[in-house]
């Protein structure tokens, strides 16, 4: 699974679940 930029993921997960930290990056 290819993985965006991880502000993208961030806003994007961020309604979703909460943000994880050890995909912080």
């Amino acid at each position: 699974m290819a993985r965006p930029s991880p502000s993208l993921w961030g806003v994007d997960l961020s309604e979703v679940q909460p943000p994880n930290p050890n995909q912080s990056e």
